[in-house]
């Protein structure tokens, strides 16, 4: 497109922010994050430690990434990262990443101020775990993911048996794929779970929309929540046996399924959000108050 006044703004991720709230005449402090493909849940992040602290009373985050030029896509190569084909995560034939784009934007607020506004609630956050591997700029380490997926469930009355769904990285990579499900069978995999876990990646709709992925996973997450149905992968003709999903016991979810409120407790959820350089996310998310 021709350059205008605002092509400087759109160039930087902090600039986006700036129009954001430049348009919505929010007077708000504009702030990018920088995690790579953990972008979102990073900023996520950020703005949850703000509104615990009382810094803040609401925070308009998420992601957004534009990738799909000659540039990302020459490096994705290089780095043997693309599927000559389509991604399909935990498939037999996963083998990359197909490039997708996309914005996800959500209004954060402390819930008893939600509660207290009348405002309609989608989903709580109930925790976030961090870690950092930081062994390889894009070698996934299943050791350090499932450290964040520990450190979430540190800060919960629930443990990982309470979870009935997992939106999951998924990259469709060979490495990335095997990677995440030992982080998640280290934690999830116990006898005490009455149903599998069902998994699910919004990469094998979109593609990997990079920095807006984590955005993108949380807004299939919540949208599930809220219509009460676990939401399928597609292109999933045969998920890897290798894998191993049955001693978690997991299963990758191929068509949409009701979602029943569980005999105890609510609707509860994980999004899982890796960046390159070892930078690991995992979110935990429940159905909105009243909803059960």
């Amino acid at each position: 497109p021709p350059l205008t006044t605002w092509s400087a703004d759109g160039f930087l991720a902090s600039g986006v922010a700036a129009v954001i709230s430049n348009q919505f005449r929010l007077n708000a402090l504009p702030v990018a994050v920088e995690a790579a493909c953990a972008s979102s849940l990073a900023a996520i992040d950020l703005a949850v430690r703000g509104l615990a602290a009382g810094r803040y009373d609401a925070v308009l985050t998420g992601g957004v990434d534009l990738p799909a030029n000659a540039r990302d896509l020459v490096i994705c190569s290089n780095l043997g990262l693309l599927s000559p084909t389509r991604i399909t995560p935990f498939d037999e034939r996963a083998d990359g990443v197909s490039v997708g784009e996309g914005i996800a934007l959500f209004l954060l607020k402390r819930l008893d101020d939600a509660l207290a506004d009348g405002d309609p609630i989608f989903a709580v956050l109930r925790a976030l775990g961090a870690s950092s591997d930081a062994r390889s700029l894009v070698a996934p380490d299943a050791e350090g993911q499932a450290l964040a997926i520990r450190r979430a469930f540190t800060g919960v009355e629930f443990g990982p048996d309470d979870v009935q769904y997992l939106e999951a990285h998924g990259t469709g990579t060979i490495a990335g794929d095997r990677a995440e499900v030992q982080a998640i069978a280290s934690v999830y995999r116990n006898g005490g779970r009455s149903h599998p876990l069902a998994l699910g990646s919004v990469k094998s709709m979109i593609g990997h929309s990079f920095a807006a992925a984590g955005a993108a996973g949380l807004l299939k997450t919540v949208l599930a929540l809220r219509e009460r149905t676990v939401p399928p992968s597609i292109h999933v003709d045969r998920v890897n046996p290798a894998l191993g999903l049955d001693s978690i016991p997991a299963y990758v979810v191929i068509d949409p399924e009701p979602w029943p409120a569980p005999p105890h407790g609510a609707r509860r959820a994980a999004v899982s959000s890796m960046g390159t350089g070892g930078i690991n996310y995992h979110l935990l998310v429940e159905e909105a108050p009243g909803a059960h």
